[in-house]
């Protein structure tokens, strides 16, 4: 009988693997890792961090980046090419270039070409979210496509065939929809206080056409939300959001993952603990959770409490790996130039002077 990785996602602490990292990662076998800017430094240094944590488990592992643009940016410029924000796409449009739909398939298929360099093989994007007119801007703001669900749901759908053509998996987030929040949830928990039928005509539109369009060949991500009307507890922990929202409602077969289990949105919840979280997650329906904090003892008791992933989260994330090496378009580096100067270089000049904010994802 084949053992599975336990079902969880991890972020380590510097630019290489150290040796008590090393050994933990060998004895727990999580799912996969992730990568923020503390990992990224220079292309190779990247390649090798990536080809040691493959290595230190015995499966091939996700190893995901948030690499959204503009704020959300794991990989500083230079070395890394400039990647504007999806909200600032429009400025495509506007200049006559290319429509949204063109400039976010592109700016996803080059996001995706360079990850794919650096041996990363998921982006925790496209950001569906659509945001209301009172959510907090510093949570959301350029980071979403627009505030229209259609437009959302066209540009979505060119952004996964974007990624999936340069071979990375995508990650759709923050499900069932982050829209409506006023506060972040990187501090506090969002109460989304919409009716069902609110969000069914507006913030699940987008999750929708994708998870019926590409269905297990695209990843979600949740959101750590309260929906009230539907269940006390939030999004990530609740067996109700998770099977009758995100599953039944919206139409999402894919692999879920819990957004980070140490955000404080859940501070709240099993007592604030991260063990407990990630089970409490696990048991609601998630196939995997993520925990981006390089602290070694949690992913010992973590691994304990989440277990080995499930036939149905290791089939699905199978099924989106192979998919999207099969639609791999080559592309050579003087096309990559080309593109990028014609869909890329002109919304990052256009808002070069404009000041661009935190980064809310920042670790």
């Amino acid at each position: 009988m084949t053992t599975r990785p336990c079902a969880m996602i991890i972020g380590v602490a510097g630019h290489q693997l150290t040796d008590e990292e090393h050994g933990i990662i060998e004895q727990t076998q999580p799912f996969g890792f992730i990568l923020f800017k503390r990992n990224c430094q220079l292309p190779r240094q990247v390649r090798d961090l990536c080809n040691a944590l493959k290595a230190s488990v015995k499966h091939d592992p996700p190893i995901l980046i948030d690499q959204e643009g503009g704020r959300v940016n794991r990989l500083a410029s230079p070395p890394w090419p400039k990647f504007p924000a999806p909200g600032s796409l429009g400025v495509i449009a506007d200049a006559g270039i290319g429509t949204p739909e063109e400039a976010a398939y592109w700016h996803a298929r080059l996001t995706g070409e360079v990850l794919r360099n650096l041996n990363v093989t998921v982006n925790c994007a496209p950001v569906l979210d659509v945001p209301a007119p009172d959510s907090d801007p510093v949570v959301l703001g350029d980071r979403c496509y627009s505030d229209e669900p259609e437009a959302v749901s066209g540009v979505g759908l060119h952004a996964v065939r974007g990624f999936r053509e340069a071979g990375i998996v995508p990650v759709i987030k923050h499900l069932p929809g982050h829209g409506r929040a006023t506060v972040d949830s990187h501090h506090a928990l969002p109460v989304i206080s919409a009716s069902l039928d609110e969000l069914e005509a507006t913030d699940f539109k987008p999750f929708n056409s994708a998870s019926l369009f590409y269905r297990e060949q695209i990843l979600g991500m949740t959101g750590h939300l309260l929906l009230p009307e539907v269940d006390e507890l939030p999004v990530s922990i609740s067996t109700k959001l998770i099977n009758e929202v995100i599953r039944e409602k919206i139409g999402f077969k894919g692999h879920l993952m819990a957004d980070d289990l140490s955000m404080g949105a859940l501070t709240s919840f099993s007592n604030g603990s991260i063990p407990g979280l990630g089970s409490a997650a696990i048991e609601a329906g998630c196939d995997s959770v993520l925990f981006c904090a390089p602290k070694l003892e949690m992913w010992t008791q973590l691994a304990d409490r989440v277990g080995e992933i499930s036939k149905r989260g290791w089939d699905s994330w199978q099924v989106a790996a192979r998919t999207a090496a099969a639609a791999i378009t080559p592309m050579d580096a003087e096309t990559f130039m080309s593109h990028h100067r014609r869909w890329l270089t002109p919304a990052t000049l256009a808002l070069s002077n404009q000041p661009s904010g935190a980064d809310p994802t920042s670790y």
